[in-house]
């Protein structure tokens, strides 16, 4: 889609159509070692390092791997900046359900 030539209402359009043809797409998992399953969750970071889509079995290893470091001591660190985190996972990410609404 060229935008640069389109009349921003076309613009609109245009995109508005393309959610809607989209709207029962599966939303593939992002996880960084590649998935084939549908995310079920959005991880948002804590405002500075960009969301991330994952499956159920990739949430739930992560919060694992995650939390087995806090109670062995170690602080929590963002795999993307590598900002260190001292309180809370939640202070470090939290877990959206990625569905539609009252679906």
């Amino acid at each position: 889609m060229n935008v640069k030539s389109m009349p921003i209402q076309d613009i609109h359009d245009e995109l508005f159509r393309r959610m809607v043809e989209n709207y029962d797409a599966t939303v593939p998992c992002q996880h960084h070692g590649g998935c084939d399953r549908p995310a079920k969750w959005v991880a948002v970071f804590h405002g500075q390092c960009p969301s991330v889509v994952v499956c159920h079995a990739h949430k739930r290893a992560w919060v694992a791997t995650m939390t087995e470091g806090v109670r062995e001591g170690q602080d929590l660190a963002c795999y993307q900046c590598h900002r260190r985190f001292f309180f809370t996972l939640d202070e470090l990410v939290t877990f959206h359900r990625l569905d539609r609404a009252g679906g």
